[in-house]
């Protein structure tokens, strides 16, 4: 037992040891502050540099795509899961919206017009049932 306890005060003193020994603090230096007080030596002022706005920034346009896509389900209260090829997509669609998904049934085919954000998701704009 008293073993086993000194085994484990040896551990942390280890450890304890190990932690300071590679706390990257130069060898012997200490971070002691100078007690001289720093003279402020004066600064040119630099005038603000202008940041260009998002007005003078070329917008990009996102086109609307169309594509057909395999409805599965609702997600949550503004997105729908979709098949596109074997691999599940997730796309958000806006409120008046919610009625047309709630009536297709699961696997049904639909065409959508969609665009693609900034951020890489799909925002439905319109669904259609594909006869």
């Amino acid at each position: 037992m008293k073993k086993n306890i000194w085994m484990k005060i040896i551990a942390i003193g280890l450890l304890c040891l190990s932690l300071v020994a590679c706390s990257g603090e130069q060898g012997g230096e200490q971070n002691v502050p100078n007690k001289e007080p720093k003279q402020e030596q004066p600064q040119a002022e630099q005038p603000p540099q202008e940041q260009p706005s998002e007005s003078d920034q070329p917008k990009q346009e996102v086109e609307t795509e169309k594509a057909i896509w395999k409805y599965t389900g609702l997600v949550d209260t503004h997105s729908a899961e979709f098949i596109v090829g074997n691999e599940p997509l997730v796309a958000e669609y806006p409120e008046d919206m919610k009625t047309a998904l709630e009536s297709l049934e699961e696997n049904q085919e639909v065409e959508v017009h969609f665009k693609k954000d900034v951020d890489g998701r799909f925002i439905l704009e319109k669904i259609e049932k594909v006869e």
